[in-house]
């Protein structure tokens, strides 16, 4: 009976670790959209070991984790909004294209039936 739960207790830390681990890469892939990593598939370069779950669940990432990250391997990140000191697009609208639509009030009376039997050909 005491190795039946000495392996239950073992399997419930396995299983355990592996729930934290998960959580860890959750929070990470959440943190890493917010500090620009350019992939998601980054994060596997990324040394977690800071990174830790408490007791309630809640998973503890250091305050300068990412400025850290980003010192260390900064071929891995895109410029953000905030580091280049805004989060708007500074690129100017695109101008609408010109109508190509001739409006009735513009058709003289033949352009006006000539557009009519085309429509009505189309049906």
């Amino acid at each position: 009976a005491k190795s039946h739960a000495e392996a239950l207790q073992k399997r419930v830390s396995e299983l355990q670790d592996g729930f934290h681990q998960r959580l860890i890469d959750a929070e990470l892939k959440a943190g890493s959209i917010a500090a620009g990593l350019a992939h998601p598939d980054f994060l596997t370069l990324i040394d977690k070991s800071a990174v830790s779950v408490d007791a309630d669940g809640a998973v503890q990432v250091p305050t300068d984790f990412w400025s850290g990250v980003k010192a260390s391997l900064p071929h891995l990140f895109t410029a953000t909004g905030a580091d280049k000191g805004t989060t708007s697009n500074p690129a100017a609208a695109p101008k609408p294209a010109p109508s190509t639509v001739k409006h009735v009030s513009e058709m003289s009376a033949e352009e006006y039936a000539a557009a009519e039997a085309a429509l009505l050909k189309q049906r």
